[in-house]
């Protein structure tokens, strides 16, 4: 083979290799899953390899409370509940963030229901995804 097809194939290998890995980084996520019983929250997170993962609930007056979760507590990601029937009808905000992501979903609480922003894209808000 010449030498400059050999070089041309060495690049396509490299970049078919980072496409690949580019392809694994976009798996990355965190989640809010509804759940079945009224103010309690289940966070879902993937995310193999990371270190630490931080989990911030804010209220229009700021910070509720947090949680710094270590990798020793999961190996690619975890599920997670959070109790929150203590918060008064109102909107909150829950901020999942790690050394390569950082995700915030609005939370609106009423006397009967919990609604995720991003749940609009899934399902009418007049349905009853969690109570």
């Amino acid at each position: 083979m010449k030498p400059q097809f050999k070089l041309l194939l060495l690049f396509l290998l490299i970049g078919a290799g980072a496409m690949a890995q580019d392809q694994q980084n976009s798996q990355i996520g965190a989640k809010i899953l509804p759940t079945g019983e009224k103010g309690l929250v289940k966070l879902l997170y993937v995310n193999p390899g990371e270190k630490q993962v931080s989990v911030n609930f804010y209220g229009e007056k700021g910070l509720l409370f947090n949680e710094k979760i270590k990798s020793n507590q999961f190996k690619n990601g975890f599920v997670k509940y959070y109790d929150l029937k203590s918060l008064k009808p109102g909107k909150y905000w829950v901020e999942i963030a790690d050394s390569e992501i950082s995700v915030r979903y609005e939370m609106t609480f009423t006397e009967e229901t919990m609604w995720v922003s991003y749940w609009n894209n899934y399902m009418p808000q007049t349905g009853l995804a969690a109570r």
